[in-house]
């Protein structure tokens, strides 16, 4: 937005919740934040000088690190033919000005979630593949013990069944004493250890 105001109402609304927040005040500018940051979510206006919001938009979507970025158009325009032109741009969401700031807020934490969702299942399936092509067996384990995951190997070195789908029954503990003998047998005593952050443990059998 090239209005020092609007900035100035977007730090009073957003910073109080978490967010961290870069301001550019025209198009080019946007373009340059938005490819050193790879933003978790772009509020965009639609009149700024040199470049519109829909051509941003538009080049935006052009750039394979930024498509999948959402975006959210804060205008004054708020006509039909505003809408559509965004929406063919690729604009996820439209807030008219004025807006509720109520509802900024919701909207902004609703799709920063969700984005973030998505960038965790995308993590989930990089790690998945790169585990699937590794010797060695990596497991994810929850608090119990519970075997939520085991790739190929793991699956190999536990005697488990080949197809990944099948539900696996027995703890992790349970699965490699029938396998393994436990040395030293008193570092096991206390397993499970503390998770992740996530929640979960990740365990190595090599």
């Amino acid at each position: 937005d090239d209005e020092p105001g609007m900035h100035q109402v977007m730090e009073a609304l957003l910073s109080p919740e978490g967010y961290t927040l870069a301001f550019a005040s025209n198009g080019a500018e946007a373009l340059a934040l938005a490819a050193r940051l790879t933003p978790d979510l772009i509020l965009l206006d639609v009149v700024m000088p040199d470049m519109n919001g829909f051509e941003v938009c538009r080049r935006l979507r052009a750039d394979p690190q930024l498509a999948e970025v959402p975006i959210v158009m804060v205008t004054a325009n708020d006509d039909r033919a505003s809408r559509l032109q965004g929406i063919e741009a690729g604009v996820d969401d439209y807030l008219a000005k004025p807006f509720d700031r109520l509802e900024m807020r919701a909207r902004v934490r609703s799709i920063a979630r969700l984005n973030r969702y998505r960038r965790l299942l995308a993590e989930r399936a990089r790690f998945a593949w790169v585990a699937e092509q590794s010797d060695y067996g990596y497991l994810t384990v929850n608090e119990p013990g519970t075997v939520l995951y085991a790739n190929s190997a793991a699956r190999v070195y536990l005697s488990l069944p080949a197809d990944a789908s099948g539900p696996i029954t027995g703890s992790f503990l349970e699965l490699a004493r029938k396998q393994y003998r436990s040395e030293p047998e008193d570092a096991w005593a206390g397993w499970p250890r503390v998770p992740d952050d996530d929640g979960l443990l990740t365990r190595y059998l090599v």
